[in-house]
């Protein structure tokens, strides 16, 4: 059985073994939203492309990676993260 990469120093065991299951069905954190205007773009990719959206953002990513532009492709991968997160029928965290 593979052990998932997600246990850190300092959990207690029970958080430890909640993660001792095989790596599929540990859910990763939710994805970090840098500001209003990359959700904006997610949903934009989301309404345009559809189940390809984070295929697209990989895509300017990955220009911009080739370009030479780090804000670009962070920006971007980012984007690629919140659209999978967007379009996961799995709830990721706590619901309150």
């Amino acid at each position: 059985m593979v052990k998932s990469a997600f246990i850190t120093l300092g959990q207690s065991a029970a958080t430890q073994s909640a993660y001792a299951g095989p790596v599929s069905s540990v859910i990763p954190p939710p994805a970090w939203v840098a500001d209003r205007s990359a959700l904006l773009d997610a949903t934009k990719l989301i309404a345009q492309f559809g189940g390809d959206a984070a295929l697209e953002a990989a895509g300017r990513a990955e220009r911009g990676r080739d370009l030479g532009n780090v804000v670009n492709f962070c920006r971007w991968r980012g984007i690629e993260r919140v659209i999978v997160m967007l379009c996961d029928d799995a709830v990721a965290g706590t619901v309150h």
